[in-house]
């Protein structure tokens, strides 16, 4: 008799978990999801109005950094979006940094142009 398939726990936050569970699931892995954390926009009212006059003044910034794919999730919201595309393509405008492949796929995905990035 074989031994019994191991089991791989995903402790990634979500939406990210059921990613991965799914994936290793189709290459024939036991997994299962046990997200730690949850991770959710800051709501504070503080904070609430730093990311709107953020959103609002996108301009006066030579870039903006997303430092994870959630944080392009509860930052890049459809006006910003449009207005970060729609600029012209000048030395001068404000650019989005990303530090991972997985955050400029998230970018890219909400509607940022890849040449922004």
């Amino acid at each position: 008799m074989g031994q019994p398939q191991r089991r791989i726990i995903i402790t990634r936050p979500q939406p990210e978990a059921d990613d991965w569970v799914a994936q290793l699931r189709q290459r024939g892995w036991a997994a299962e999801a046990l997200p730690l954390i949850d991770i959710a926009a800051a709501d504070s009212p503080a904070h609430q109005a730093a990311r709107m006059d953020a959103r609002q003044h996108w301009a006066r910034y030579g870039a903006l950094m997303l430092v994870s794919t959630n944080a392009a999730r509860f930052f890049l919201d459809p006006a910003l979006v449009q207005a970060l595309a729609g600029q012209p393509r000048s030395a001068s405008a404000t650019r989005l940094w990303c530090p991972g492949p997985g955050t400029a796929r998230a970018a890219q995905a909400l509607g940022i142009p890849g040449a922004l990035i």
